[in-house]
């Protein structure tokens, strides 16, 4: 019969728990973790809360564009810049002007209106509907009248193309931003 002898391993300690280092590096890992799950949670919050205003300013600008295409050609400029002495006589709804608001938006702190949407057309100083405004972003200058030619002459009555963009401010969690959508409206014959 033999005898099985426990033999006694140098590496092993009689001692067992944690230490203060063990239970220190622990709890620091944890630490680091759980501060890491509350930023990341901090991010996707103003992440989402972002989006939630673009979304808002991007319906907004879209919303206001459809109804702008959705008037008389001959009148939209009208109905839509600055101007009240031009607008249309006998219109059935209220001229609605180039500004808008967009409900849900944080004005921006310096906008002396308090206006978060306006619409945009290629006018000089005054108002005036013309050719020859140097805008890229309008594409301008450019023929609005189709004769060939690119005049300073007021376009208000025998544009077959009108240039409009449509832009929403606001300031947000991550400041100020803003939306905006260019196009060209074109009469139909």
């Amino acid at each position: 019969m033999r005898i099985l002898r426990h033999q006694h391993c140098p590496c092993s300690n009689s001692k067992s728990g944690l230490t203060m280092v063990d239970l220190m590096v622990g709890v620091t890992v944890m630490v680091i973790g759980v501060l890491g799950t509350v930023g990341t949670l901090q991010t996707t919050s103003a992440l989402n809360q972002s989006t939630h205003e673009t979304t808002i300013a991007y319906q907004a600008a879209r919303a206001m564009l459809e109804d702008l295409q959705s008037q008389p050609f001959e009148t939209a400029f009208r109905r839509y810049n600055e101007d009240d002495t031009d607008d249309p006589v006998g219109a059935i709804a209220p001229n609605p002007g180039e500004a808008f608001q967009v409900a849900g938006l944080n004005i921006q702190e310096l906008d002396a209106d308090g206006i978060s949407g306006r619409l945009l057309f290629p006018v000089d100083e005054f108002g005036v509907l013309r050719e020859d405004i140097v805008d890229a972003s309008f594409g301008m200058p450019r023929d609005l009248n189709g004769d060939g030619l690119i005049d300073n002459a007021n376009r208000i009555d025998d544009h077959i193309l009108l240039p409009v963009r449509v832009r929403v401010e606001w300031t947000g969690n991550t400041g100020d931003r803003f939306v905006e959508f260019s196009t060209i409206l074109c009469r139909r014959e």
